[in-house]
Parts: C-alpha cells; sequence; structure tokens
C-alpha cells in the first residue's frame, strides 16, 4: 500500500558515514520533498538562464544559480548535527565558522580529525551556517543530501529514521 508522506524532519546520514560510531556520524535533518516545493523547485530553476533573442543562446546566471541552490538547500535541510569544517575549507566556510566562533556562536567547538584542525558544528538549524557548511561539502555529498530529498520515497526505512 502506498501512503503520503509524513513532513517532518528525518534523520539522514551519508552512505560514506554509516559504519562510523553513531556518535561520530553527522547528521542531516530533511524534510521530505511536496508536490507543491517540486513545482516551487521548477519556478525558482527556471528563473536563472537568459536566452538571447537574437542569436537564441541560452546562458545560465550563476549568481542566480547560486541564489537558487541556496534556497533548494534551506528548503530540504533544517539542521545539522556534528559536521567538521577543515581549516582551508572552500568558500571561506572556515572563516565564517570561525568568526562565529570568535563572536561567543556556542554551536562551535575546535576540533582535530585525522591530525587535521578546524571546527565542530554540534548542532546547528540557523540558514546561514546550513548554507556555509553546503559550500564547505564534496559536491558528491551535497547531491546525496539532496537526492535523499528528492527521493524520499527510495529511501530505505533505516535510511528514513536515522
Amino acid at each position: 500500500m502506498i501512503s503520503g508522506i509524513v513532513l517532518r524532519e528525518h534523520e539522514y546520514v551519508l552512505k560514506d558515514d554509516r559504519a562510523s560510531n553513531p556518535e561520530d556520524q553527522t547528521v542531516f535533518q530533511i524534510v521530505p520533498k511536496t508536490v507543491r516545493s517540486q513545482n516551487e523547485t521548477a519556478a525558482r530553476y527556471a528563473g536563472v538562464s537568459t536566452t538571447d533573442k537574437k542569436t537564441g543562446v541560452t546562458k545560465l546566471d550563476k549568481r542566480k544559480l547560486d541564489v537558487v541552490d541556496d534556497e533548494e538547500w534551506g528548503t530540504a535541510v533544517k539542521g545539522v548535527r556534528n559536521y567538521f569544517c577543515p581549516e582551508g575549507a572552500p568558500e571561506s566556510a572556515y572563516e565564517f565558522f570561525l568568526a562565529e566562533k570568535a563572536s561567543g556562536a556556542s554551536y562551535l567547538k575546535e576540533a582535530t580529525i585525522k591530525g587535521i584542525k578546524g571546527l565542530l558544528i554540534v548542532s546547528t538549524k540557523d540558514q546561514e551556517p546550513l548554507r556555509r557548511i553546503r559550500l564547505s561539502m564534496c559536491p558528491d555529498h551535497v547531491s546525496e543530501v539532496m537526492d535523499a530529498y528528492y527521493n524520499y520515497s527510495q529511501l530505505s526505512e533505516t535510511e528514513k529514521n536515522g
């Protein structure tokens, strides 16, 4: 029997992280995509390209694409626990978290993992830190989280329940 989705946060652990000790796993809190949010996604992405009327050439506006990607991530991911941002992470993510820590942010602590210094995001539900986490992640990990969001019905019961 097919049933509707439950619109609540579900914990998702990346496949690369599932063999780790549960206390060491990074957990993404995602809400499943709905039909309405699918339409909103289509509308957002439709606005990132322009077509030259004379040449017929379509170009993507990379700035708009970045904004839409941020919006889509913010719609999908409602929180993250136990994420390590190493020194030298892309998109100035580490510098952002370092400034947050200096201003007293309690969701961060210094850590060294496998000999690499960085900051551990203990837990956050705030949009700007969540955006910076996405920017610091490997693209295949971002894709996996988004696939879990887009294809919730394809997840196993274990994947749906963390």
